[in-house]
């Protein structure tokens, strides 16, 4: 057994990409046609969360800002945002995950 498969989080995330796999499949309604066109799928994803991750960055300075100004209320609003800005980064190279996947199996 892998580290991926050794603990329940991580075999959540698994079965989680494996759904997001068929899920686009059925989204997109037919194989990958190329490898080119996998690739610029994939493209098009990572660009996605390099964005993303970027505001995360933006996120987590504020949170600094408020951890050195002692601003409790505002520490705990950077954190939730950081939070579910993490979740949108995750999603995001989940899905470029799937698609990986998706694509080996299908070219």
């Amino acid at each position: 057994m892998d580290l991926l498969t050794e603990n329940s989080a991580s075999a959540e995330l698994l079965g989680a990409v494996q759904k997001m796999r068929q899920t686009e499949k059925t989204r997109m309604g037919r194989d990958y046609a190329s490898a080119h066109e996998a690739w610029a799928r994939l493209t098009e994803l990572n660009e996605q969360a390099k964005k993303e991750a970027k505001s995360a960055d933006e996120l987590l300075k504020d949170l600094w800002g408020a951890v050195k100004e002692r601003n409790e209320d505002e520490i705990h609003v950077e954190l939730r945002q950081l939070g579910n800005a993490m979740i949108g980064v995750c999603m995001t190279y989940a899905l470029m995950a799937a698609e990986a996947h998706r694509a080996a199996e299908e070219l």
